[in-house]
Formats: structure tokens, sequence, C-alpha cells
């Protein structure tokens, strides 16, 4: 019989890299090894308001969540709780959640996701910093999604034992051309650039408005493609675009998914995320499985997977010049593309794959399930 997991994570809509991560979780063979009852934790849209009424919103859907949790922990024989959180109002909803699994005697992994984790601990005042503290000494596996990652943890206390390391992970595409020398028949290829993410001011928007002026004035054949939700800032992306004079060239659009998601990478030549901060963006490393060639900004785990001038390109958080200079560089050179995208596809079927991730995590379940202390319903 399955030993049964409760994960705590947001499932899709709205779509996003943890929700991305939780889809493709129970798709992947760690589901036939586990039972994984999932408990979402985006139990109302919060995302589709603004100002107090957000903040409300998001005070029931906590309060959802909780009556859900604690349902789970009640009625389900589950050993072992894996949480995923990332950092500021968040962190605290699961920081309760995480005491509450273990007064009940459940070992609870902690899953810390984005790029804001250590800004957010320096940020709090003292008495939510030792809450912090407390809350992640207190767990039995804190994991993180990158070496540099690990190193916070460890300056906070947390046993070296008790930190792992688990980058995250994508479903592979099959092999795809990204040769463009023929998809225009009429005189040059049209060259198209990508962002598929977040928009929103964290993901450097607007630097990549910034560039792709400059970009777009030294080259007329390149069109951007800013794909993602914007329901709280499409108003001002627009006037940034229009401004910038490039709104025949640079096109904003909704959210896709699936089959959808898949043309709109297949039909894009180079993938852009200029972003001031990030964890391990699943975006990214969809773009790479795609054999896209990329252009990221130096900052979270993105290092430990771009290696710079091998499978793709890095430039400095917040410099539009060295974005589009970048860009430009890729733009004029199909041959380069072509030879990171490959190296970047390769980087991902490496270390990248749910096969890896999964191998992991499953060892990871067993070990915690197959641990001291007494089984969820027997008695003491």
């Amino acid at each position: 019989m399955r030993q049964s997991i409760i994960v705590v994570a947001p499932v899709a809509p709205p779509i996003g890299g943890m929700a991305t991560y939780t889809e493709d979780l129970l798709k992947s063979r760690v589901s036939d090894q586990f039972e994984l009852i999932v408990v979402r934790s985006n139990q109302i849209r919060k995302d589709l308001h603004k100002g107090f009424l957000r903040d409300l919103v998001a005070l029931v859907n906590a309060g959802i969540l909780l009556a859900a949790f604690i349902t789970n922990l009640v009625t389900r024989r589950a050993r072992v709780v894996h949480i995923h959180t990332n950092s500021f109002t968040g962190f605290y909803e699961k920081a309760f959640l995480t005491m509450i699994a273990r007064l009940v005697g459940r070992k609870v992994i902690l899953h810390i996701h984005g790029g804001m984790f250590f800004t957010f601990y320096v940020d709090a005042p003292g008495v939510l910093r030792r809450c912090v503290r407390s809350t992640l000494r207190g767990c039995d596996r804190v994991v993180v999604l990158s070496s540099a990652f690990r190193n916070q943890m460890l300056e906070l206390g947390i046993p070296d034992e008790r930190v792992v390391v688990l980058p995250n992970a994508v479903s592979t595409s099959a092999g795809l051309d990204r040769s463009r020398a023929a998809r225009e028949p009429e005189g040059r290829a049209r060259c198209t650039v990508l962002f598929l993410n977040r928009v929103e001011p964290s993901k450097g928007v607007r630097d990549l408005v910034e560039a792709a002026r400059e970009v777009c004035v030294a080259e007329d054949y390149v069109r951007f493609r800013i794909v993602g939700p914007t329901t709280r800032y499409r108003s001002w992306l627009e006037d940034a675009i229009r401004a910038a004079g490039i709104g025949r060239r640079v096109s904003i659009e909704d959210t896709v998914e699936g089959e959808e998601k898949e043309r709109t990478f297949q039909a894009s030549d180079i993938y852009v995320l200029p972003s001031h901060s990030e964890g391990l963006p699943i975006g990214l490393l969809e773009a790479m499985s795609h054999g896209m060639a990329c252009v990221a900004t130096h900052v979270g785990a993105i290092p430990e997977v771009i290696d710079d001038g091998h499978n793709g390109l890095l430039v400095p958080p917040r410099d539009s010049p060295a974005l589009a200079s970048a860009l430009l560089r890729l733009v004029r050179d199909p041959a380069l593309r072509e030879q990171l995208g490959a190296a970047a596809r390769a980087t991902v079927n490496d270390r990248f794959t749910w096969d890896v991730h999964g191998a992991r995590l499953v060892g990871l379940y067993g070990e915690l399930c197959g641990g001291t202390g007494r089984q969820p319903g027997e008695s003491t």
C-alpha cells in the first residue's frame, strides 16, 4: 500500500511557476509510488483583486486553506506533509500550517520557492525574524532551489543535514528544429523574442521595453511577444510601449497553456527573462528544454543553470543597455542561437528533468516515511 503525502501547493489557475510544479508533480512517477493528497493553497483567486479587496480575499483564503489542511490531517493517514511556500505574507501562512503539522506528529518538508526569501528575512522586524528561524529549524527538511540558497539557510542556523538542494524541473519537449532559415520565404527571416512569465515590475518588464526600443531601432525584422497574466500591470505596460514608439513591434498576450504554450515556444527564436530577483524560474527551464537561445539576468539560481556564452547569455539586472546588446547579438547571429539553444536543451536533459527531480523526491519521501516516529492514527 502506497504511503500518503499531503502536499500544500497552488494549483492552476492562475498559471505560475509553483502551479506548474504541482501539475508536473501529479503527472510524474512520484505519484506512482506515493499517494499525493494536494491541498490547494490558492483556494480563492486573490490575483484577480487589488488593494483592500485583495487583502480581504487573502484572509478568507487563509481560513479556507486552514480548514482544508486540518481536515486532511485528521482524515488521511499521511506521515509526511510537503508544504510549498514563497516569501512575505505567504510564508507566515505556511509557517502556521507547519506548526500544526508538527504538533500532530507529522514529518514536515518546507519547500521554498522564489528569489526574495533572504531579502524578506533581513527586512522583517526582529520578532518575525525569530519566527522565520524557528519555523525553518523545526522542519524535518528545508528544500531550496540552489547551492547559493542553501548557504543562506546555513547562515540562519539550519542544520546542514536538514537542508536539501532540489532544483526545479520541467517535462522535456520532443525534438524541435529550431532553424528559422526557411521560415520567411520573402527577404530576411523575421526574429521573434519571447517573454513568457508573470508580467510585473520584478520580472524586469520595463527594462525589456527599453531594450526592445533599442533593438527595434537597430533591426526592423525583430518582433517581441510579451505573454503572461497582466491583470494589474497591463495599462502601465501599454503606456510604456506606446511611449517607446514600438507598439507595432511588441504584442501583449494573455497566458497560454498546454499545446498553445508549446506552439508559442516553437514559434519564437529567443527567450528573455530580465528579472530583478528569481529562484529557479520554470519558464526559463521550459524555454531551454525547447532548444531556445535564452537571455536572463544574473540573479538567484539562474547562474547555476546558465553558463554565460555556453548555453545562454547572462546580463546584470536593471541594465537595459546590456540587455539590448545581448539580444542584438543573438538577433544578428542565427548560428549562435542554434548553438546556445542546443546546449541549453542538453543542460535541461542532463540535470532538470522530472526523471532526475522525481527520483530525488521519491528518495526524500521514502527517507521520511521510513523514519522513526508513530504512524498517524496510532495510539500513544
